[in-house]
């Protein structure tokens, strides 16, 4: 019975796909985004609480402030978090989370998700929806392998980055928990938002479905594949209006971006994707500005390079969804000064999308703090503080960007027109 109602609905999925005008979707063509009938690039950022904060009044004023702002800014592609697993007694963890435990769906963090989705639509913005999560700070794959084995999870804050990431990639192994997760996926891409009353599926403000942030193969390299492509199958069965993309960071070592190319040939992986973060990877030291930026310069110009040509090489976009440096002199403070930061946007833009050699289509900042503040800067998120740009596992206030950013947001403009 369950097959024939699964099977009634993508028959109902087709016809409804077929009536609709596909030009106000994002789509792509032989390297390019197209929309309305024109090549589309941006410069965007990533929102990605922003379901989060609207789940009641305060924060949904706070929302419609804060689309306001980048409207005007003319930051029109958001990249947000649509889900988020696990109890709220997890340290380092956005609460409450959208599956609190196995099958147990937060239905006002799906309705907050609505409100974000209809506010973004009345401003001709696009969204880019995030389902999954290789790190802690949303629970994300590591909370599925710890519900169906029973274990603990390894945080790296106690045993390490590379024990929290093998523990964490054993989610591709366990059929238990993507089953889990392709029962998220029917969830959200089969919604009819509450609020326009437009089901997901025809609704253009989203531009696309990403299976996950940041996901790692981590010698998995089989299992991840797998995943990947069957993955973006069940999302195309559902959806044939939309655009799929990985999420993840592009290729960094021997254990990231191993299957990078491989993945990218796939035919329902419509682009690519790529994070740089200087500071994280040991190449830009706050303290020591000016002669390690010109060390990150080097490297990242290497680096957008190599994933560049695997972009060429299957012609489909790219796009820079993740970068971000300190404030001057690492200040996690909101008044401190962001010229280095201001500098290393114009440099990525120049070698992106001011580039006309180059396939990035697009560009998303890390990431958007807006009127939020921290309760203390330098610290760890907790329950009830304000949501910014910094996930909890993060010391608040390290790349967010705030609304008295102002030459930031000049510089956005300025680059926009």
């Amino acid at each position: 019975m369950r097959l024939i109602s699964f099977l009634f609905v993508l028959f109902l999925t087709d016809l409804t796909a077929q009536s609709i005008d596909k030009s106000s979707f994002v789509q792509t063509e032989k390297g390019d985004f197209i929309l309305n009938d024109k090549a589309y690039t941006y410069v965007g950022a990533n929102y990605w609480y922003a379901s989060f904060v609207a789940m009641d009044q305060k924060g949904k004023e706070r929302i419609v402030r804060e689309l306001d702002f980048l409207k005007e800014a003319g930051v029109l592609n958001l990249r947000l978090m649509a889900s988020g697993e696990g109890p709220k007694t997890e340290p380092f963890r956005i609460t409450p989370t959208l599956q609190e435990s196995i099958g147990n769906w937060n239905e006002n963090v799906l309705v907050g998700l609505d409100f974000v989705l209809a506010e973004m639509g009345k401003r001709n913005m696009k969204g880019v929806l995030c389902l999954n999560n290789f790190f802690y700070w949303s629970g994300g794959m590591a909370q599925y392998v710890s519900w169906f084995t029973g274990e603990k999870i390894p945080y790296p804050e106690e045993h390490g980055w590379d024990k929290y990431m093998r523990f964490s990639a054993r989610f591709y192994t366990l059929p238990k928990a993507t089953k889990l997760y392709y029962d998220l996926i029917e969830k959200l891409v089969s919604r009819k938002n509450t609020i326009t009353n437009v089901s997901y599926i025809n609704d253009p403000t989203i531009m696309s479905w990403q299976l996950a942030n940041e996901p790692r193969e981590f010698g998995h390299d089989k299992k991840y594949f797998k995943w990947v492509k069957k993955s973006s199958n069940i999302i195309r069965h559902l959806d044939k209006n939309h655009l799929i993309c990985i999420g993840n960071e592009g290729i960094l070592d021997n254990l990231v971006g191993s299957t990078y190319k491989k993945t990218a040939a796939l035919k329902n992986i419509n682009y690519l994707t790529v994070h740089l973060w200087p500071e994280n990877w040991g190449w830009y030291a706050p303290k020591n500005p000016d002669e390690s930026f010109e060390t990150t310069r080097r490297k990242s110009i290497a680096y957008l390079e190599k994933n560049a040509e695997v972009s060429k090489s299957v012609l489909k976009p790219i796009v820079l969804e993740e970068f971000g440096l300190a404030r001057d002199g690492g200040s996690y403070e909101a008044s401190a000064e962001v010229n280095m930061r201001n500098k290393f946007y114009q440099f990525l833009y120049e070698t992106t999308l001011g580039n006309p050699n180059s396939p990035y289509r697009g560009m998303n900042f890390w990431a958007i703090g807006g009127e939020g503040r921290p309760r203390q800067p330098e610290t760890f998120w907790q329950a009830g503080d304000d949501y910014i740009g910094d996930p909890p596992h993060e010391k608040q206030g390290w790349y967010s960007v705030y609304f008295t950013d102002s030459s930031t947001f000049e510089w956005l403009k300025k680059v926009q027109k």
